[in-house]
């Protein structure tokens, strides 16, 4: 039987995929909810097989070495992201940039606390706080890689009234890229550190600047949208209060800086439609 934190994570996540579909249906966008569920399933088993880099602990509902909630983990994130740029009217061509970065936000906090709690162990340790800084890589090309992919192919079957496949379709580029990029990633950019260092100081500098080249466009979202918000701001609260109820913050004081950080900026984001109407973004005030 898994351990209760895991129990408890698992059904976060089921509750967070029942918002998010609840969410998604109203939009028309139920199965590319669940095209992400299946692309998360697919490249958590391809990784697995092709790096060996890491295992998960045993959760309740397992798919041979995969739990299910991290599949459905996988797509409720990409969920969120994608509607969060598209809320906040970030230029098209730069919204899979800006949603690798929102995945960033829950990821650079969640996966050091993860680990210590079990729910997955990696090969070897890592620069960041015992994670390798090929997780980072391999996260800014999933959600990158399937936002472009979902994004096209939406607007390919808009003119030929394909709705039902092409989220689907969608899942094979983006397998593609994320298991070409991780060969290429493993094979040339292991040693030294530094060169892993600048790649993501690279990927950091690409999403800052697809911000900056939108930052005319934005738009603040009028109302805060439950269920999408809820998805970052619950794993943010839960990795924090694990963090801080396992006590692991007494050890590592620069970890809880991080996630705290993580977390205002999460809210700062997701919650910026109650923020008072003096502090609206410059793009609101000229589309007045």
């Amino acid at each position: 039987m898994p351990e209760p934190i895991f129990l408890v994570f698992e059904l976060i996540v089921y509750l967070l995929l029942a918002l998010c579909l609840r969410h998604a249906l109203a939009r028309r966008r139920a199965l590319e909810l669940l095209a992400g569920v299946l692309y998360g399933m697919l490249l958590e088993v391809a990784t697995i097989i092709q790096l060996q880099g890491y295992r998960y602990g045993r959760f309740l509902i397992m798919f041979d070495q995969v739990p299910l909630c991290i599949g459905v983990g996988w797509g409720v994130i990409l969920y969120s992201v994608m509607a969060t740029s598209d809320a906040w009217n970030v230029l098209p061509v730069q919204r899979p940039f800006v949603d690798a970065l929102l995945a960033w936000n829950i990821d650079l906090s969640m996966d050091a606390v993860a680990i210590r709690l079990g729910f997955w162990t990696w090969a070897f340790d890592g620069r960041w706080f015992g994670v390798p800084l090929a997780n980072f890589f391999a996260w800014y090309v999933v959600v990158a890689s399937f936002s472009a992919s979902i994004r096209l192919l939406r607007a390919w079957q808009d003119r030929r009234g394909l709705r039902w496949i092409y989220p689907f379709a969608a899942v094979v580029p983006s397998l593609f890229v994320l298991l070409s990029l991780d060969r290429l990633y493993v094979s040339y950019a292991y040693q030294p550190y530094d060169l892993q260092w600048l790649i993501f100081g690279g990927q950091l500098l690409l999403g800052l600047v697809a911000l900056w080249t939108s930052r005319r466009s934005l738009r603040r979202p009028q109302t805060v949208d439950w269920p999408v918000a809820s998805v970052p701001l619950v794993f943010h609260l839960l990795y924090t209060g694990a963090l801080l109820w396992a006590g692991f913050h007494r050890q590592i004081p620069a970890l809880l800086v991080i996630s705290l950080m993580m977390l205002i900026l999460g809210l700062a984001l997701h919650l910026a439609p109650l923020a008072p109407a003096h502090l609206a973004l410059r793009g609101d005030v000229d589309a007045r």
